[in-house]
């Protein structure tokens, strides 16, 4: 698929040094750490994905002022989008704003980072508001993606679109955040749309992510 500016560059004041993506995870020597339900092994955390989803990840999900500080903090570093991908782009700006897209589309993977911990963050409050919609007699509001009649399905779709590119990020650090990402948004949509359509958006992820974990440099 189109992916606009994969190949980012750090510039940020958090980097000492320059860190390029290292597609490389450290040797394993003994089973890991069990702490609070996780297994722990150095830098690497092993989430029991089961009770995870269950308690909806709330311990892994950032706070909403987490998550709007990040993308504040990133905005000046993402690049005007290119006027020939508005159009590839359109269903993300309307969803999720002009500023996220930036950061999402970034060459600059801090920014990518940040436009998936504001996913995660806001996610659950992105649902509450569509619900409360619809819970008005039909009434919506008149700004946002709850304008639209199908406006569950399109957040469902620009989320796990989102996840999706995220997954295929060749920069480790965002494809991390979007790891964490699903932890967010598929928990979030449990229950709340017809699950035959959530497991036909989970099964290229799933897909993808079995391919990654093969890949001998991964």
């Amino acid at each position: 698929g189109f992916r606009l500016g994969t190949s980012g560059t750090a510039t940020s004041r958090d980097l000492e040094a320059a860190e390029e993506s290292d597609n490389s995870l450290p040797d394993e020597e003994g089973p890991p750490e069990i702490v609070d339900g996780e297994a722990r092994e150095g830098d690497v955390k092993f989430i029991d994905v089961q009770n995870a989803a269950a308690c909806g990840s709330a311990e892994l999900v950032p706070n909403l002022a987490e998550g709007e500080q990040a993308l504040r903090e990133a905005l000046p570093l993402a690049e005007v989008l290119d006027e020939v991908a508005l159009d590839f782009v359109a269903p993300l700006i309307a969803l999720f704003g002009n500023g996220w897209t930036r950061c999402f589309y970034s060459r600059n993977w801090l920014c990518r980072v940040a436009a998936l911990t504001h996913l995660s963050a806001t996610m659950g409050l992105r649902l509450e508001e569509l619900t409360e919609a619809d819970g008005q007699n039909g009434n919506r509001r008149k700004a946002g993606p709850a304008t639209s009649p199908h406006a569950l399905g399109e957040l469902l779709d620009g989320a796990m679109r989102a996840v999706h590119e995220g997954l295929g990020d060749q920069n480790v650090r965002v494809y991390a955040e979007a790891c964490l990402s699903v932890t967010a948004v598929v928990p979030a949509f449990c229950g709340t749309v017809d699950g035959r359509l959530l497991v036909a958006h989970l099964a290229p992820l799933l897909r993808q992510l079995c391919a990654r974990m093969g890949d001998s440099k991964e």
